[in-house]
């Protein structure tokens, strides 16, 4: 929410945001609908039971009577005072600035959709909280209040339903100050007959009641100042004071009474010229245009303005402001107004985006599925299909966290509950044709550490170098992720730290215990290691990974599972009943006495009250009630249960590897996380030194170590013998003599019932290589290069010809430049192709001694055969992938294989080519 600028706006914009919430049955919709109607958007009022109400279009929407989907529209102001011809002239002239237009966002009810209405708070500039005058305040009300709070945004109360029997506004405001604030206050003493604000200073007990909100203001009230039509809306921006109001919606009663107050106490906001959006919804038009909604907190957007660079430089084509499922194409969008960008692919929900600066803020959501369900397809659903599929709804849901499982073959995503399953069914139908199924819903657990611990990793293929030690912390809980160094840069340059600590917190690690997301733990970088020539930074990204997961493996872990709060209310004669099945499923809680209910707060694993509802209607007869809302997480109460039905095995675990890789004699050898402590560059005393800074053993370390403090010329002469030490490394790694090799023993790597492990021998027969060419990732860098190929310029442009215009003859002319290529170095060569861009796929065909070429069978990618055979075969062979997929590059690292982009693989046949041609004869 855009905060009020005291000094001169540089932006003004006489329009305000506002947004309506409520519980499900609240009636929202119907305010929204009179909303409409008031202001001559429309001419008659549907009705949520008719569906015909001008907001939900949403074939859902309208079958179940609820807001799944946020709405925007455009309320103009004086459109509503053209029905008060009286009140018109006196309106206008007003000493304050009052808006102009009202945006109206209409947000989901339903606890399903919860992340929905949490992601349009943050555009908010005001909220009318909506509560059925029948039910007073209820448990999620009460969620809503939190969530208003943790956002800060100055809200009104309006009432509803108070048609219906039995309904006091007096018990209910009383209800409202106990449970919410007691600064709650009726408003509809201020406009007794639906009367403009000025009329209000005549009431001198309601301003003496506004005076008791502030201590400040009380006091010059005492002095003799009046209060102001200023002061009040003062309070209200400063959530010192809560208007509420009363009446019905479906009757029309009192909602001409809320406009009024709503444009009265909600003055515009000032902006300042930077132009900066805060996005909060991603979505699809009928045509599949994505559209990026986002509020403009600064400047003026414009079409053809030049959006921030991250993958492609991006103009905006077209902006939109809708109104239910319509939309005006406008030129410019002012500070203060929500808009949808057309066909901005970059940004993600959340994000705050300078025009100038990029990306400079990510929001963190509060609310959080805390179930994970697998998804199965028809049988003749591809599962990579699938996968995008679920990955374009994941845009406009960031929370559904969809996960592809490699070794389980299966797809995972995260939902609130049974209603956005069924959403997200008739989603996947209606866009993309296919019938998704979900398994049984698995309970989504997390992980920590208990004490501190400190990690190593090291990455050193050939012509590559890191060495990081990072210290894992255990933090209080609910504080997730975060990182810190403690390293002198006169160790290690500050730009190397920077991507470190980026590194870090840029993946969902995994804990060890069941594979949950590690939380609730500070990284803190003690020590690094890099060389000035084969230093990169994808190195040290590897490094820190699994310096990070070697500590885990070393850690004290400790299981986390979430928890529901919840409010449950049942007849004064079932508490004994639920104060024992609340025992029974782990539950903490407190009482409190209705008039013949009785209401228990608390909170209980997830695992135990699932299920729980539908008992509590049993038992009751129809007369309870349990609201359940996410509630954090806690330690599993029955850990060692969870741990014997996982079959996590975290030393298998090839996309977060534990070990290390190092190298010697011109060769590299993986090293297992539990011996890479015999083999790490940076002394362990260098370690403890850093890590003791930040630990229990900082007093005893000082007692250890030498009083006489390092000179500057002492930490010169430190870091030149540590690059010296590092030249020595490289000098015995690359530049030894073979003779030298040979006598010297040397590590090799071999294959154990629990891993990877290391033995060595005084002599190792060297093994045989092998190169993995993914073929179609190296035709389309061809095809896309520009400029001069250099020497063979004619071969590679003769290549990228085929490639861009005959895929075929492509195919066949890779294979004849890879059969003199492997055939000259006598090394074994497997071309891979896809087997979509081939009419019949078939197996590993052999098309020369040293050349092989496979087209992959169907449903298999490239990537998936390469991946396999470096499983397989990497222990046997010394294997190097030949592709620029930087995700594959990552994954047969892990393995153990070495990489060659497609650059270096057509330098590499440059090389061949140019040694080959000393063989022939002169022309």
């Amino acid at each position: 929410m855009a905060k009020q600028d005291t000094t001169t706006p540089l932006v003004f914009n006489k329009n305000i945001v506002v947004g309506i919430l409520a519980p499900v049955d609240a009636g929202k919709t119907t305010l929204s609908e009179n909303f409409l109607y008031q202001c001559q958007i429309i001419k008659k009022m549907g009705r949520v039971d008719h569906q015909d109400v001008f907001f939900d279009t949403y074939a859902l929407e309208r079958q179940r009577g609820i807001t799944i989907f946020s709405k925007q529209a455009t309320l103009p102001v004086a459109g509503f005072w053209k029905r008060f011809p009286e009140k018109e002239k006196s309106w206008y002239q007003a000493p304050m600035k009052l808006a102009d237009t009202i945006t109206l966002l209409d947000t989901p009810g339903h606890t399903d959709f919860g992340a929905e209405m949490e992601r349009t708070l943050q555009v908010l500039d005001y909220a009318i909280l909506v509560l059925s005058g029948a039910d007073g305040v209820t448990g999620y009300s009460l969620t809503l209040w939190k969530l208003l709070q943790q956002y800060q945004v100055p809200t009104i109360l309006f009432v509803n339903k108070m048609d219906q029997p039995d309904t006091n506004p007096e018990l209910l405001l009383q209800e409202l100050t106990k449970q919410m604030s007691p600064h709650c206050m009726d408003f509809t003493k201020v406009f007794p007959d639906d009367a403009t604000f000025s009329d209000f200073t005549k009431n001198q007990a309601f301003c003496e009641e506004i005076a008791l909100c502030q201590e400040a203001l009380l006091d010059r009230f005492l002095a003799g100042d009046p209060i102001t039509q200023e002061n009040v809306q003062q309070l209200f921006r400063e959530r010192s004071l809560f208007p509420c109001f009363f009446g019905s919606a479906l009757k029309n009663q009192g909602v001409v009474r809320l406009l009024c107050g709503l444009v009265s106490l909600c003055p515009p906001i000032s902006y300042d010229s930077d132009t900066k959006l805060q996005v909060f919804k991603i979505s699809h038009d009928e045509k599949q245009t994505r559209l990026t909604w986002c509020k403009v907190l600064g400047g003026i957007l414009k079409t053809k303005m030049l959006l921030p660079k991250v993958e492609k430089i991006q103009k905006i084509e077209q902006l939109r402001v809708y109104a239910g499922t319509k939309y005006q194409a406008c030129e410019e969008v002012m500070a203060g107004n929500i808009c949808a960008i057309v066909g901005w692919e970059e940004p993600c929900v959340g994000d705050v985006i300078s025009l100038e600066q990029g990306i400079i803020q990510k929001a963190k959501p509060i609310l959080q599925p805390v179930l994970t369900y697998s998804v199965q397809g028809q049988d003749l659903v591809d599962p990579i299909k699938m996968h995008q599929y679920l990955k374009e709804l994941e845009q406009e849901d960031p929370l559904l966290h969809v996960i592809w499982h490699e070794q389980l073959r299966e797809i995972s995503v995260r939902v609130m509950g049974d209603v956005q399953m069924e959403v997200l069914q008739y989603e996947m139908k209606k866009r993309f044709g296919v019938e998704a199924r979900f398994g049984e819903g698995q309970i989504l657990y997390q992980e920590t550490i208990q004490e501190p611990v400190v990690g190593v990793g090291h990455y050193e293929p050939l012509r590559h170098y890191a060495e990081v030690h990072i210290q894992i912390k255990p933090m209080p809980r609910g504080s997730g992720i975060s990182c810190e160094t403690s390293l002198s840069t006169d160790l290690l340059s500050i730009n190397w730290q920077k991507q470190i600590l980026h590194d870090m917190v840029s993946r969902r690690h995994r804990g060890v215990l069941v594979g949950g997301e590690l939380t609730d733990v500070c990284f803190v970088l003690v020590a690094g290691r890099a060389h000035p020539k084969h230093t990169q930074g994808g190195d040290f990204c590897q490094a820190t990974y699994r310096a990070i997961r070697q500590g885990l493996m070393r850690a004290q872990s400790q299981l986390l599972e979430p928890y529901y709060s919840f409010v449950l209310e049942i007849p004064s004669q079932c508490l004994g009943r639920a104060m024992t099945d609340l025992q029974q499923m782990q539950g903490t809680f407190e009482t409190q006495q209705l008039e013949e209910k009785v209401r228990l707060l608390g909170k209980a694993p997830v695992r135990c009250m699932r299920f729980y509802a539908s008992k509590v209607r049993a038992y009751t007869k129809g007369f309870g009630h349990l609201l359940l809302e996410y509630g954090g997480y806690g330690p599993c109460h029955n850990e060692e249960e969870v741990l014997a039905q996982s079959n996590y095995q975290p030393e298998q675990d090839l996309e977060q590897p534990a070990s290390s890789v190092f190298c010697q004699y011109g060769a590299s050898f993986v090293v297992p996380w539990e011996e890479v402590a015999k083999y790490q560059h940076i002394p362990a005393q260098e370690t403890k030194q850093a890590f003791a800074s930040n630990c229990l053993e900082r007093d005893a370390f000082e007692k250890e170590k030498n009083s006489k403090k390092p000179t500057p010329a002492c930490l010169a002469h430190a870091t030149k013998e540590l690059l010296d030490e590092l030249d020595a490394i490289f000098q015995r790694t690359y530049k030894g003599t073979k003779k030298e090799q040979t006598q010297k023993t040397r590590p090799r790597r071999v294959i154990t019932a629990t891993g990877l492990a290391i033995s060595t021998s005084k002599k190792q027969p060297r093994k045989e290589q092998l190169l993995l060419v993914d073929g179609y990732n190296f035709l389309f860098y061809i095809a896309k290069q520009t400029g001069d190929f250099g020497k063979y310029h004619k071969l590679w442009k003769y290549l990228q010809l085929l490639a861009q215009t005959q895929i075929e003859g492509a195919r066949d002319c890779l294979v004849d430049i890879l059969d003199h290529y492997s055939g000259y170095t006598q090394k074994k060569t497997i071309l891979v192709y896809d087997a979509y861009l081939v009419k019949h796929p078939q197996e590993q065909v052999a098309f020369s001694e040293y050349l092989s070429v496979v087209y992959t069978k169907q449903a298999q990618t490239a990537d998936q055969y390469i991946e396999q055979t470096v499983h397989q075969q990497s222990a046997h062979m010394s294997i190097t992938v030949a592709t620029s997929d930087n995700m594959e590059q990552k994954i047969v690292f892990g393995a153990g294989a070495n990489r060659m982009s497609s650059r270096e693989l057509r330098l590499e046949i440059d090389r061949v080519l140019e040694d080959i041609s000393q063989y022939l004869p002169a022309n």
